[in-house]
């Protein structure tokens, strides 16, 4: 059966409300609290009907009304099935191409509370950001002011993971680091840390916190606190790590009450880590009653944990998931520096070896952006590290060129000659560089050397270093070199056969 009649007016009736107030605060009419909540019941009554409304006002063209839309949203999915109708709906118009920049930012910050991702939104946006049309760089400043502390950088992380295509993550970084590096920095800190990003994807953004390697870091990267433990224990063998900690308090102490942020990691003695929570905002009652008191419902057993204990199970239960080609789970990254850890999830790894190769990587691509300042510093550093490498310090010595330290410059090539005389290009480079500063002597000796090598088979350069080479040799009454030319030349045309 069909609803009556009369189910059908009164929801018509509904909506009528519910539109009005929109009505309302689009005009400027400031709801009272009372009315507030009477249309939030009057949505809850409404359900999944509201939604099309909901939606629709939610991309008004009037800033209040679109607030107000987006708080209806979060208030009727208290209902899961209403949630999931929303999640829906809303994960619809991520992509849509008819919307604006401020629309889509409001759908991808409504979707990340809602998937859990955040309490209060870290991003979430600044009146004055509300008008605008476009992510500048005043977007930028407001969400470097809402980060704070290491939860805040995991939160954001979450959401740019969420929003941005992997590829458009180092294009948005860079847009940070010029206007916020230190933020930018502690972004790209927790972006290269994190398993459910490519692997080849976060060697690039290593790439990018090399270049940030020198900015000062505002955002604690550790809590200073000392966090309260829990272990849980079950017959099965399950074990379940509790950690909470209390937030910071702006006013007097004595006048709040303490607030506290708690996870739970759930461990298998096989699968290792299986699940976690965690919650922020949370009264020493509700730990007890979400987390605590749960526990003891299900037979575990509670018992206090030192930290270097409880952070010894965690790291071996990431690794056995890890092994078994789960990621970590997200609530994960939003408590984890209660337990002091940061990257310990990825496993054993040779951070100077990525940190070495993310050098030289960094500095070739801005040296080909054509930003050899800062290529020349990253360039610089990797051969630190990797004092011997021909190829770096033939980049190196091209930034020095573009930068007129051409001293320098010449130093580094003839180094790359040196450790590979094989290699053609050094030694092109090199007679380049001579025959620019006027040292023909030089440029002679090196335009030798390139003819011998056989990676040189461009004939065009070949003609001009043979042309230059008879032509400097009958200037200054020296030998012809036609011996040495002619042999290379005939090695190069019996290896092209």
């Amino acid at each position: 059966m069909g609803p009556s009649s009369g189910e059908i007016s009164f929801s018509f009736a509904c909506l009528q409300t519910l539109m009005k107030s929109f009505r309302d605060v689009a005009e400027g009419t400031l709801l009272e609290s009372g009315k507030r909540d009477a249309i939030c019941e009057l949505v809850t009554h409404l359900g999944e009907v509201a939604i099309p409304v909901l939606i629709r006002n939610l991309f008004a063209a009037d800033t209040d009304s679109g607030e107000w839309a987006s708080q209806l949203l979060l208030h009727l999915s208290k209902n899961d099935d209403a949630k999931r109708r929303v999640q829906r709906e809303l994960r619809s118009y991520q992509d849509a191409p008819n919307l604006s920049q401020f629309s889509l930012l409001r759908v991808a910050d409504l979707l990340a509370t809602l998937d859990g991702w955040q309490d209060e939104l870290p991003v979430a946006l600044p009146t004055e950001i509300l008008h605008a049309e476009c992510v500048s760089d005043q977007y930028l400043a407001g969400l470097a002011e809402c980060i704070n502390s290491p939860s805040d950088v995991a939160h954001v992380v979450g959401v740019l993971l969420n929003d941005l295509p992997p590829h458009e993550l180092q294009d948005f970084i860079e847009s940070m680091a010029l206007h916020e590096p230190g933020c930018a920095k502690a972004l790209v800190q927790e972006l290269v840390l994190r398993d459910d990003l490519e692997r080849k994807y976060r060697q690039t953004l290593r790439g990018v916190a090399a270049s940030l390697s020198e900015v000062f870091n505002e955002i604690p990267l550790s809590i200073g606190q000392r966090p309260t433990l829990q272990v849980a224990t079950h017959s099965s063998g399950a074990t379940a790590i509790v950690v909470y900690l209390a937030l910071p308090q702006e006013n007097d102490p004595e006048d709040e009450v303490p607030l506290y942020r708690a996870m739970r990691l759930d461990i298998d003695v096989r699968r290792g880590l299986t699940s976690s929570l965690y919650l922020c905002d949370l009264s020493r009652g509700d730990i007890d009653e979400k987390i605590l008191h749960a526990l003891v419902e299900a037979s575990y057993e509670l018992r206090p944990i030192q930290e270097s204990e409880a952070r010894k199970r965690v790291v071996l239960a990431m690794r056995t998931r890890s092994r078994r080609g789960q990621s970590m789970p997200n609530c994960y990254y939003l408590g984890r520096d209660m337990l002091g850890l940061q990257g310990e999830h990825l496993g054993p790894s040779n951070d100077a070896e990525c940190d070495s190769a993310a050098f030289f990587s960094r500095g070739t691509e801005l040296y080909q952006r054509g930003n050899f300042g800062q290529a020349k510093e990253l360039l610089i550093k990797y051969l630190q590290q990797r004092p011997s490498d021909p190829e770096a310090m033939s980049v190196l010595a091209s930034c020095l060129i573009e930068l007129q330290e051409t001293d320098r410059a010449r130093y580094y090539l003839e180094q790359a000659c040196s450790l590979a005389p094989a290699v053609g290009r050094y030694h092109w480079n090199l007679a380049s560089l001579a025959h620019r500063e006027g040292r023909l002597g030089e440029c002679y000796i090196a335009f030798q050397q390139y003819l011998k090598c056989q990676d040189s088979p461009n004939q065009g350069q070949r003609d001009l270093a043979t042309q230059f080479l008879r032509t400097y040799a009958r200037k200054n009454s020296l030998p012809r070199p036609s011996h040495a030319i002619s042999l290379a030349d005939s090695s190069i045309r019996h290896n092209k056969r």
